[in-house]
């Protein structure tokens, strides 16, 4: 018996840890075509604050943009999900990316 995603195809960015990975499994055992994507890195310096903030705040909203009318077309859901970490004070990029992206 196909899964509730057979036939659907999910693009999971973050899948390389924890949360996005379990979702590409997930999904993946439900019978979506699943592309799983990951970059690993912390910042340690300017540019590389800036290069975390384009792909992880940026990249986002650059992704929807491209495909809004496919996504449109084919009735698509975008979900952007974030942790608890959006909502606490923590000394680390990864905070303030998850909550700009749930502010936005």
């Amino acid at each position: 018996m196909p899964g509730l995603l057979y036939g659907r195809f999910a693009l999971i960015t973050g899948a390389g840890f924890e949360i996005g990975a379990a979702i590409a499994h997930a999904m993946a055992q439900e019978g979506a075509q699943v592309v799983a994507v990951d970059i690993d890195g912390d910042p340690n310096t300017r540019a590389d604050w800036d290069a975390t903030l384009a792909v992880n705040l940026t990249g986002p909203y650059n992704m929807v943009t491209a495909f809004l009318d496919q996504l449109r077309e084919t009735k698509a859901a975008v979900i952007n999900i974030g942790s608890i970490q959006s909502f606490v004070a923590l000394p680390n990029t990864w905070c303030n990316i998850i909550a700009g992206q749930l502010s936005a």
